[in-house]
């Protein structure tokens, strides 16, 4: 299987990407993993329209049988604590619309921008239709400007009850259901959506538990 791996930065992909570099091919057209798979790994950018655009313009994307996107994400929910490993499975954009006069968000499809249902969209969010892994399943929300203060935090919980908070996860999800390959989303969680508190961030942790699971993801697809 060919499989591209996507992160928005080379941080996020590195501490994965160091436990398979014995394995690189002499011909440095990727790394074969368990004699099978053949990993190719894309640095998209920060945000979700970096995000596809480099997937839309990698060389001949079509050829990949699979892609699998890793990063970290914040969490917005008590039972998914900092160094949680979880699958995405689905995506919305969490800022795409416009500021209403009483200080309420109506967005694209409340506006009448965008169909519900029109593809490639369901019922107003993007669904990975065949979810990979055991990991919790989680829905995520993405974001241009990541979440700091009471406020803005408890908007998005009363509009979407997200579970966690990406830059790029629903741009993701848009490419890869508008390119027509299958897809999962892995994220590891390295803070709380709360009031920017810094300095309760984990990002080793999550990284360095998220290659662990990514590696076990790979070893058990076909």
């Amino acid at each position: 299987m060919k499989i591209l791996i996507c992160s928005a930065t080379k941080k996020e992909s590195e501490p994965f990407y160091n436990e398979l570099i014995d394995n690189i091919l002499p011909d440095g057209s990727g790394i074969l993993f368990n004699n099978k798979h053949l990993i190719s790994f894309l640095t998209t950018g920060v945000g979700g329209t970096a995000t596809s655009y480099s997937l839309a313009t990698f060389p001949e994307i079509k050829k990949y049988d699979f892609l699998i996107q890793i990063g970290i994400a914040g969490s917005y929910q008590k039972n998914i604590p900092t160094g949680s490993i979880v699958e995405v499975v689905s995506e919305q954009f969490g800022d795409l619309g416009a500021e209403n006069k009483d200080d309420t968000f109506l967005d694209v499809f409340e506006l009448g921008l965008i169909e519900k249902n029109q593809f490639p969209f369901a019922n107003a969010k993007l669904i990975n239709p065949h979810p990979l892994t055991h990991l919790p399943k989680v829905n995520g929300v993405t974001v241009h400007k990541v979440l700091g203060t009471k406020n803005s935090i408890n908007k998005m919980v009363c509009k979407y009850n997200p579970d966690v908070e990406s830059m790029e996860g629903a741009g993701f999800f848009y490419s890869a259901l508008m390119l027509g390959i299958p897809f999962c989303q892995i994220r590891g969680i390295s803070n709380k959506v709360e009031p920017r508190n810094r300095e309760s961030w984990n990002i080793p942790l999550a990284l360095k538990n998220l290659s662990t699971e990514t590696i076990k993801i790979l070893q058990n697809l076909p």
